[in-house]
């Protein structure tokens, strides 16, 4: 159990890592010459990939939890007076929820009719009923 824990600990900050570089590109504060605006615009479009991130860590520590709460139930079956049910189920149900977490917000967003880009807009009242 522990060694599992600590390969997720290692793929969990591996991943996390890798679309931090990802998303921060060097070339926003690499230019000397470039104005404050021009800055401001290319942070402002680096993070746009900020969601895919956060619904990456969601995926993992969902996986991670569901892995968990299923060796939880292992032990419970394998002795039910040393590891109660609740531990796994617990588990279980944590990881099932990071997991619809990513679906559940985008779904969120679509009903409340913000649109993707780097600006939120919303629709008009009216057009929401109709």
């Amino acid at each position: 159990m522990k060694a599992l824990k600590i390969q997720g600990q290692r793929l969990s900050a591996a991943v996390i890592g890798g679309f931090t570089a990802g998303t921060f590109s060097t070339e926003v504060f690499a230019q000397s010459s470039a104005s404050l605006d021009n800055m401001v615009q290319k942070s402002r479009s680096s993070l746009d990939n900020i969601p895919q991130l956060i619904s990456a860590v969601l995926y993992i520590g969902g996986a991670i939890m569901a892995a968990g709460g299923i060796l939880a139930l292992k032990k419970h079956v394998d002795d039910p007076s040393r590891e109660p049910i609740r531990n796994g189920l617990v588990r279980l149900i944590a990881g099932a929820l990071l997991l619809v977490a990513p679906v559940a917000f985008k779904g969120v967003l679509d009903t409340m009719g913000v649109t993707e880009g780097t600006g939120i807009t919303y629709k008009p009242l009216d057009s929401i009923g109709g």
